[in-house]
Formats: structure tokens, C-alpha cells, sequence
């Protein structure tokens, strides 16, 4: 599995070809799942990690 981090959060990163939008995930453990399409480039993913930055803490 694929671990990327942004400032303190750390996510699993699933790539899918079926997918067409990018997903955060906040499992129960408290583990973060970034599912997106194979070819969004690592910035576009910070981008979103840090808009939704307040949601991903809400629900920690």
C-alpha cells in the first residue's frame, strides 16, 4: 500500500481507473483513505487534503 503525507496527516493512497472524482476516507480506526483516478498529479491531491482539512479533523 501506498502512504503519502500531507502536514500531519497521513493517508493510504488507492488509485483506481473507475474512479472519476477524488474520495477522502475517515475509517473508524481513524485511518485516511484518498481514493482518486490513477492520473491526478500529488499537487492537485494536496489541494484538496488541505481544503478539507477542517472536515478530515472534524472527523477524527
Amino acid at each position: 500500500m501506498k502512504t503519502i503525507t500531507f502536514g500531519d496527516l497521513s493517508f493510504e493512497i488507492r488509485h483506481s481507473s473507475k474512479r472519476r472524482t477524488v474520495g477522502i476516507t475517515v475509517e473508524r480506526d481513524g485511518q485516511l483513505v484518498l481514493a482518486s483516478p490513477p492520473e491526478v498529479p500529488i499537487e492537485t491531491l494536496e489541494k484538496i487534503v488541505l481544503d478539507k482539512r477542517y472536515w478530515i479533523y472534524s472527523k477524527l
